[in-house]
């Protein structure tokens, strides 16, 4: 095997090891992320169902601002962990699994990757790739030493299929043309597929204006020849159609 598939692989394995990681990290804030979610939100509510006992007493308009809070402790002891639980970074543990994840992406991007589901698929179908090409290389030349390597990329081979079909449900709203096979069977870059149906696109608006301007001029030769042989038809015509 040469340096370069041997980086290739290393590369490979370093990617899947980080999204091992990445997922496990995640997994592992979500209790974490559920219990501060429900603090959160046992704490609103009995602030606002403080709050609402407190606006409705109708001798919170008339004592000072100190005396009513004091006549109702649940609603003060309610705002105070409120308050409390906020300067503890509560609002960031409740997304702690989505920040991660958001910083992870802008991470990535700096280096043209990407951790949604496509590129999981991507990464998936290049590494099967790669094993069907390192099987075509050890079956061409064929020893018996090679015997175990060839069935451990057979293993790799049959357990990228099945990664590539748990994903298929993650993709099922990406629709590819049918042309872009075609592109790919005669061993040509399918990104050329856009570039070509730009270019398509281009030709036949340039068509459809050149017909557009020449009815149109039809359309002025016509009715000046007609305005000459058929003045007062033509005058009839322009008025019904309520042309000047």
């Amino acid at each position: 095997m040469s340096p370069e598939q041997t980086a290739c692989e290393d590369i490979i394995v370093d990617l899947k090891a980080f999204e091992r990681r990445l997922t496990e990290v995640i997994q592992c804030l979500q209790p974490a992320t559920y219990r501060w979610r429900i603090v959160l939100l046992v704490v609103s509510i009995c602030v606002a169902a403080g709050a609402g006992q407190w606006l409705m007493d109708p001798t919170t308009r008339i004592v000072p601002l100190t005396q009513s809070l004091s006549n109702h402790p649940f609603f003060l002891i309610a705002t105070i962990l409120l308050v409390f639980i906020f300067l503890m970074g509560v609002h960031k543990r409740v997304i702690a699994a989505s920040i991660i994840t958001s910083r992870t992406r802008d991470v990535l991007c700096d280096f043209n990757m990407s951790c949604d589901d496509t590129e999981n698929l991507e990464t998936q179908l290049e590494m099967f790739i790669e094993n069907v090409r390192q099987i075509h290389i050890i079956v061409s030349d064929f020893q018996p030493q090679s015997q175990n390597v060839l069935n451990q990329k057979l293993q790799s081979l049959v357990h990228g299929l099945q990664e590539v079909d748990k994903l298929k449900s993650q993709v099922q709203d990406v629709h590819v043309p049918l042309e872009v096979f075609d592109y790919i069977d005669q061993g040509r870059n399918p990104q050329l597929y856009t570039k070509d149906c730009i270019e398509k696109a281009l030709a036949k608006n340039e068509q459809v204006k050149g017909k557009i301007d020449a009815y149109r001029k039809f359309k002025a030769n016509m009715l000046l020849e007609l305005s000459r042989v058929f003045p007062a038809e033509l005058n009839k015509y322009r008025a019904i159609r309520g042309d000047e």
